[in-house]
């Protein structure tokens, strides 16, 4: 049973039994989960007064609803469910995370989500945002963080990178990628709860996060189109023609961009804006 006085969290890697989540190039998102899970239950471990659990160690099938359970029967503060990501277009590449919708479990997590994307951006991902999404029913799309939320536990969902896009592959491809980011998930959550390891001396009692209000109301995402995007033709050079890209959506981060030259017949491979939040880019083509 957990002490009173120990910050209990829970780790979920995603997936499990049959259902395996992605698969690419040899890799199985059920295995990679889970040495991602034990490689953060091993560093959080190093911490002063707290507790990890690990959902579903043996990669069977276990139900959502039964992970948040077994969340609640140890004492949970927090689950955290673990993933990494693939598109149906292979396309998309970078990390976010998904909370809930609703109020403190949306604030709270909002801060935690803001420290994993502080990590994800030290390892080199394109940050994709932290996130909310609903379904058709106006409640969280994400079965693990509605089944949390029934038990009033905080849970927010994690994923690390998209295996099957070249630019997180090499991040992403094997047990000691899988590792580093599970010590790196392990930071984040180090910092957001202030934590304290006697053994390493590593310390975050006075790491700051960000503060946000609870909203009343289910927020899902934002799904429309960018208030302003242009391309504009800047001449030639030796290089190639060049091009000034730039948008405005003051409702939410724009991520990508991609851009035609030839009417739309043809569009360029997706490019993520380099200038957080400008929105200005100059390309070559």
């Amino acid at each position: 049973m957990p002490d009173n006085n120990s910050l209990v969290i829970v780790l979920d890697p995603g997936h499990g039994g049959e259902n395996e989540g992605l698969t690419h190039r040899g890799l199985v998102e059920k295995d990679m989960n889970l040495v991602t899970a034990e490689a953060m239950r091993d560093e959080l471990l190093q911490y002063d007064n707290v507790e990890v659990y690990i959902t579903n160690p043996e990669k069977a099938d276990m139900s959502l609803k039964e992970r948040a359970q077994y969340a609640q029967s140890v004492g949970a503060d927090i689950l955290i469910s673990l993933h990494f990501n693939m598109s149906e277009e292979h396309e998309m590449y970078g990390s976010e995370v998904w909370i809930p919708s609703l109020g403190l479990n949306n604030s709270k997590m909002h801060a935690l989500g803001d420290v994993f994307m502080e990590q994800f951006d030290e390892l080199g991902f394109t940050l994709r945002g932290v996130k909310t999404r609903l379904n058709d029913k106006g409640t969280d799309y994400y079965g693990i963080l509605r089944e949390s939320t029934a038990l009033g536990i905080p849970s927010i969902l994690v994923e690390h990178g998209y295996a099957d896009h070249e630019r997180d592959y090499e991040s992403v491809n094997d047990a000691e990628d899988w590792k580093a980011l599970g010590r790196s998930d392990a930071t984040a959550v180090a910092k957001y709860f202030g934590l304290v390891s006697s053994s390493t001396g590593k310390d975050y009692k006075d790491y700051v996060v960000n503060g946000y209000f609870a909203p009343e109301k289910a927020v899902g995402s934002d799904d429309t189109a960018p208030e302003s995007a242009l391309l504009v033709y800047m001449g030639t050079t030796e290089e190639g023609d060049i091009y000034h890209i730039s948008g405005t959506d003051p409702e939410s981060e724009i991520v990508y961009y991609d851009y035609t030259t030839d009417g739309g017949k043809t569009w360029s491979e997706l490019f993520s804006f380099a200038n957080d939040k400008d929105y200005e880019q100059i390309c070559i083509s």
